[in-house]
């Protein structure tokens, strides 16, 4: 393409001197010429003839390390667009757009065109036409042209045609140019387009009847729309026997793609170009066909096979599994596992703490395949959700507060039932009477690993980060291989506990510390109730704050009303838990006062260095070339906060800002924010904390770890100066 337009800028006499531009278009066309790109319009006729067609083209030249956009931009930037201004009797048609190419820009990819770029037009004349009158012509064109930074600009040409009866005659000058140029625009496919869903996430688009020879050595496809496709991911082609299969991941964020149930050949799904590039011994052809591909029920296919799909699931396998063990380290399980970790010392030994062992082990397993299927029912119907997603519910965090609350209460010992039924309840919920083989007692550990699982969710451990990322941009069976793995790394260690007694003689023995121990636990459950409070504060206000603590008043009043048996009593225990569990309920109904990307979060300081998160203000920082650090957290985030502080905070941390002159974005995820997920699946991640820095024009992003230190951010600051 680039050697063809430059025979057809110079069959115009195209010519960069500004001296000679009036001259050398004077034939041609018409001339403009902006910062970054030259502009000319010519016709493929030397006069257009009363009830036939003629085309008009637009050639661009475009400066060395810039680009402007096909009609679908990519990821960013904003297609060339022509505006017409025609006589009446003149009819313009759809424009020919030139093959683009595929731009990557950091982790996004755009299609555009480089070097040079050729549209075309074509019109009609109307029959009763004066033959002799010319025909005058405005072209108004628009295009956003980019290197680092991107600049719109934009033309006016004028061209005037001639007319005259008899047949059509090319231009001297511009008509072969126009011929060859038509040659290379895509064109009607002679192949037979198919499309098919190996899951939910990928496309497979098969291309049938390519000749048995042919030495097809790449193709690419470009989608003709925005929304469908993830552009940047890479396309796994697969030839063999005559058929050409591409492998296309759909695109994740936003509103989901096009259902791969129902629609058939006769109703595409898939439209856009295919380029396909073939050895023909001398050197490379690249000619694109125009496809329109529907579902084909009786066309079986499978994905490309490529063998960094296996490696990368067995190492998030194995990721999930470490950052499961690491997870019971982290501040938000240490109280709850305490609690398991004071029963499984009382009771080491004992053949009915093997099955409390593998109860807790189920309620863990169970717990985190839910979640796992939570999420991916979520995604797929398209909602923009992640790890944690959860605790962006206000409902769900007035109940977790509340419930931190009651365990706290039970640790203390300030909440004591009467009665058998209130013992065996008690006994069964904390896990700690004599008899651990009874059914009370599998049912507490259950339920201890239920919670566990839970007020892990607000953590994020080393090495989970890039295992859930992966889990949830790929097929349903990987994601659920990956969420057991990271189920079986939290559980193993009390799993362990509970069936080597070996291990647990190393524990300390059992006394009267025991007692002291589990009522300091309450204090940690106390402060996970406060942390929980102030996170729905910032999701709700003081209406919703107001409501959970009213519905812990009412689930408390309750729990004192268990100690009588009289049925009164039994009716307003009833009354009072639906009464709390209304009020936590409206909590999806109450306002939220935390503001998405797009305005100033609760979470940033106004007086601080750092910025709401926009995409459209991360590219404006890019564009101008500056390094930026994004930094992507939540209110419900411990590690986030921890981070905050330890790292984020510092002295020398802002000093490092202002003396490279970098950016600081930071995107609040407390509240569901479709921008800020669609950030993080592009870093493959589904959870916060996410660090990114941008070093500008010297380089590509660097995604840092999880848990932050001073002295790595710095580093990587440096690194960039």
């Amino acid at each position: 393409m680039s050697r063809l337009l430059s025979v057809v800028l110079a069959c115009l006499g195209f010519v960069h001197a500004a001296a000679g531009q009036t001259a050398a278009f004077g034939e041609a066309g018409p001339f403009a010429g902006t910062e970054h790109v030259s502009a000319v319009l010519s016709a493929d006729l030397g006069a257009a003839v009363p009830g036939e067609g003629f085309r008009l083209g637009l050639g661009q030249t475009i400066d060395e390390g810039w680009h402007t956009y096909w009609r679908n931009p990519g990821d960013s930037g904003a297609a060339t667009q022509l505006t017409w201004t025609l006589p009446e009797g003149v009819e313009a048609g759809p424009v020919q757009w030139p093959l683009p190419e595929a731009i990557p820009y950091f982790d996004l990819m755009n299609y555009g065109y480089e070097d040079e770029a050729f549209f075309v037009t074509g019109f009609t004349l109307a029959p009763d036409w004066p033959a002799g009158k010319p025909v005058e012509i405005g072209l108004r064109a628009d295009w956003l042209v980019c290197s680092d930074i991107c600049i719109p600009e934009s033309v006016d040409l004028a061209l005037t045609l001639p007319t005259a009866s008899g047949p059509p005659r090319a231009h001297p000058i511009n008509g072969h140019a126009f011929d060859e140029a038509e040659a290379t625009f895509p064109r009607a496919s002679p192949f037979r387009a198919s499309l098919a869903g190996a899951d939910d996430e990928t496309f497979l688009l098969a291309i049938d009847g390519l000749p048995p020879s042919s030495r097809v050595d790449d193709a690419y496809f470009f989608a003709g729309s925005p929304g469908i496709v993830r552009h940047a991911a890479e396309q796994v082609v697969s030839v063999e026997n005559g058929r050409l299969v591409l492998a296309i991941e759909r695109e994740p964020a936003g509103e989901p793609g096009p259902s791969l149930a129902g629609p058939s050949l006769a109703s595409p799904l898939l439209k856009g170009v295919l380029v396909l590039q073939e050895d023909a011994g001398d050197g490379p052809i690249r000619q694109g066909f125009l496809l329109s591909a529907g579902i084909d029920p009786a066309s079986a296919m499978s994905v490309p096979s490529t063998p960094r799909a296996s490696e990368g699931l067995w190492q998030a396998v194995l990721f999930a599994f470490l950052g499961g063990l690491i997870l019971n380290l982290m501040p938000c399980v240490f109280p709850v596992l305490s609690m398991k970790a004071l029963s499984l010392m009382r009771h080491a030994g004992e053949p009915g703490a093997v099955i409390q062992g593998l109860v807790y082990t189920a309620g863990v397993l169970l717990s985190f395949l839910g979640l796992a299927t939570a999420l991916i029912a979520m995604k797929r119907a398209g909602a923009a959700v992640g790890w944690g997603f959860q605790l962006q519910s206000p409902p769900v965090i007035a109940l977790l507060a509340c419930l931190m609350l009651v365990v706290g209460l039970w640790l203390a010992g300030a909440i004591r039932l009467a009665g058998e039924t209130g013992e065996r309840l008690q006994a069964g919920l904390m896990n700690t009477g004599s008899g651990l083989a009874r059914r009370s007692g599998t049912a507490g550990s259950f339920f201890t690993g239920v919670l566990a699982v839970l007020v892990a969710t607000p953590c994020t451990a080393p090495f989970m980060a890039p295992a859930l990322g992966f889990a949830l941009t790929r097929d349903t069976t990987t994601a659920l291989a990956v969420f057991a793995a990271l189920g079986i790394g939290f559980a193993l260690p009390f799993l362990l506990l509970s069936v080597l007694p070996g291990i647990g003689r190393l524990l300390p023995r059992p006394g009267p510390w025991m007692e002291r121990f589990r009522e300091v636990l309450a204090f940690p459950m106390y402060a996970t109730a406060a942390w929980l409070l102030w996170v729905l504060s910032r999701q709700t206000g003081p209406d919703g704050l107001l409501s959970t603590l009213l519905a812990a008043v009412l689930i408390a009043f309750a729990l004192w009303l268990l100690r009588f048996s009289a049925i009164p009593a039994r009716l307003l225990t009833a009354g009072a838990f639906a009464a709390a569990l209304a009020l936590i309920v409206l909590q999806g109904g109450s306002r939220n006062v935390t503001t998405t990307s797009g305005g100033q979060s609760t979470l940033i300081d106004e007086a601080g260095p750092a910025e709401p998160f926009s995409q459209v203000r991360l590219d404006e920082l890019l564009g101008e070339g500056r390094p930026v650090f994004v930094n992507m957290t939540a209110a419900w985030c411990i590690t986030c906060l921890v981070n905050e502080r330890t790292a984020l905070s510092s002295t020398a941390f802002q000093d490092a800002l202002e003396d490279a002159d970098i950016a600081y974005l930071k995107g609040d995820w407390t509240s569901a924010d479709p921008e800020i997920t669609a950030f993080l699946e592009r870093f493959d991640r589904s959870g916060v904390p996410v660090y990114v820095f941008y070093p500008g024009r010297s380089g590509k992003p660097r995604l840092l770890p999880q848990i932050l230190t001073e002295s790595t951010v710095l580093e990587a600051f440096a690194e960039a100066r």
